[in-house]
């Protein structure tokens, strides 16, 4: 272990997944929340007994977009974080809890 290294900055943060399906009326159903969604990029094409891998754009923007958020706001100050409802991507949907700090 280096003597000169620095402590991490920042605090703990989770990221669920929640899978979605609208119906034909556009109403959202909730069919799960993973609590260790995938963050893979990658979307694997399979046709005439070969394959293909590609990064999916869609998967890199969203991914990339929610866990750029993450990390800012888990090395924003803590009242910050307890005040605010939103953070960009991000939405708050449990209350702050005094004991998890």
């Amino acid at each position: 272990m280096a003597t000169n290294s620095k402590p991490i900055e920042g605090r703990f943060f989770q990221i669920l997944g929640f899978d979605i399906l609208p119906d034909t009326n556009l109403k959202c159903h909730l069919l799960e929340i993973n609590d260790h969604p995938s963050l893979d990029i990658f979307l694997d094409k399979e046709f005439m007994g070969g394959g293909s891998r590609q990064i999916s754009k869609i998967d890199m923007y969203v991914k990339k977009m929610v866990l750029e958020d993450a990390i800012k706001l888990s090395k924003k100050p803590l009242e910050t974080i307890k005040e605010i409802d939103a953070f960009r991507s991000l939405r708050k949907v449990l209350p702050f809890d005094e004991e998890c700090d």
